[in-house]
């Protein structure tokens, strides 16, 4: 793809970027000194940077791209640090010594001199940030809009992220609407299984599931992370799916609303022992034989619009990793989310096994 077209894609992608994204981007491009806003800063001319002074977000960030490679380059940059939807933590052996290699073996982007966005699979490109390495494939996608008549451009990155300090594999991703992947339901695992069966012809590493069902075990004895909802396939055939809904002591309706009669009156139960270990092995029953296909996590905050609210579906579309849904946040931005759950999981794994 040529740089002219690679601009243009970059143009319809930020059209579907909401107010947040554009705030935050533009607040990089100015700490970058790309651009100023109000009056010039002392340390820089107009020369040196681009004024956008009162134009709204859309079209300042797309005058920035449109006229500063510089410009270009930190939005490359924003695509490691962004919040996405989905990801999917992996394990590979011998991590120590493969990772060094794979970044060696690498390569970096010059934004001005060429792009590497491609219509199929290309060469991922490398980026480091403090204790963590990344490679970041990019995809091109284009949809006619049948509302508008016109054709739709969008640049889709996919990022590897390699947790060095827990020697975790993280592949991140968004949600891809409709039209851009033909309706097609299996879009994100066949995804999925092109990243990995690359890095495995490219850089010979197998990447190893990392099975999420200790995180609900975990939920339902820790306060500081609270199980919000799942759906459960029980041994008896049937199904359910419970959420707490509006119940601010997040106790899941039926199975969580029983445990706690049991508890309260554990005294007079005691007297009733046949009674007790029915109970008891009712719920046993219930949890412990069933599959839970989906869960919903809740990592609280005292703010509550900076709580961190997940869904781990297991065996997604029957393939044998776990995927995590992260959800919206209007306050939090940025991989801070993402690299919080990956942090929790991996400091109460080992404790689980």
């Amino acid at each position: 793809m040529d740089y002219g077209s690679y601009i243009e894609y970059l143009q319809h992608t930020i059209k579907k970027y909401s107010q947040k994204q554009l705030r935050f981007i533009l607040k990089k491009m100015i700490k970058a000194e790309i651009a100023y806003s109000g009056q010039v800063p002392i340390q820089l001319s107009k020369e040196e940077a681009m004024d956008i002074t009162d134009m709204v977000n859309e079209l300042a960030l797309l005058k920035i791209l449109k006229e500063s490679k510089k410009g270009v380059k930190e939005f490359e940059n924003w695509e490691i640090i962004k919040d996405y939807k989905y990801s999917i933590p992996f394990e590979i052996d011998n991590y120590e010594s493969i990772v060094p290699q794979i970044m060696m073996n690498s390569q970096t982007i010059d934004t001005t001199e060429e792009n590497h966005t491609h219509k199929e699979l290309g060469d991922p490109i490398k980026y480091t940030i403090d204790d963590m390495d990344f490679l970041k494939y990019c995809f091109s996608f284009s949809a006619y809009n049948s509302t508008t008549g016109k054709e739709e451009l969008l640049k889709y990155p996919v990022v590897i992220v390699f947790h060095n300090t827990i020697k975790i594999i993280e592949i991140r991703f968004d949600t891809l609407l409709m039209p851009f992947k033909n309706n097609n339901p299996l879009f994100y695992s066949n995804l999925v299984k092109l990243i990995r069966s690359d890095l495995k012809d490219r850089f010979n590493i197998t990447l190893i599931p990392i099975d999420l069902m200790f995180l609900h075990g975990i939920a339902k004895e820790n306060k500081s992370l609270k199980l919000i909802g799942q759906s459960m396939n029980l041994s008896s055939g049937g199904r359910a799916e419970l959420s707490v809904g509006n119940n601010e002591d997040y106790i899941l309706p039926f199975i969580g609303e029983l445990v706690d009669i049991i508890k309260d009156h554990a005294d007079d139960l005691r007297k009733y022992p046949d009674l007790e270990d029915a109970l008891k092995n009712f719920i046993y029953e219930i949890e412990e034989m069933s599959d839970y296909p989906w869960f919903e996590l809740l990592w609280e905050n005292e703010t509550k619009t900076r709580s961190i609210h997940v869904k781990v579906v297991t065996r997604y579309m029957n393939e044998d990793y776990c995927l995590i849904q992260h959800y919206y946040s209007n306050v939090l931005i940025g991989m801070e989310r993402m690299d919080h759950v990956i942090k929790y999981i991996s400091s109460n794994r080992a404790s689980s096994k």
